[in-house]
């Protein structure tokens, strides 16, 4: 469970949190993140799988809503 969402969520928020100042400061940017299908339905033996999707996928719509007005699209 941990390591599920330590790659498919955190890792992705590390990412994130290392390139965004630099975007941020250029005034331009792409951040790609990569989910699934698991990320928009619950799957059946694949929890913790689908929690990190899920969470990545609100973390994209989160940092696209913040980071538009800095020219950083997500």
């Amino acid at each position: 469970w941990t390591a599920t969402l330590d790659i498919n969520l955190l890792g992705a928020f590390r990412v994130a949190r290392a390139v965004v100042p630099g975007m941020m400061e250029r005034r331009e940017g792409n951040i790609v993140m990569v989910s699934s299908i698991a990320g928009k339905r619950g799957l059946p033996a694949n929890t913790s799988y689908c929690a990190s999707k899920f969470g990545l996928n609100g973390m994209t719509q989160a940092l696209a809503s913040e980071l538009g007005s800095f020219g950083v699209r997500v």
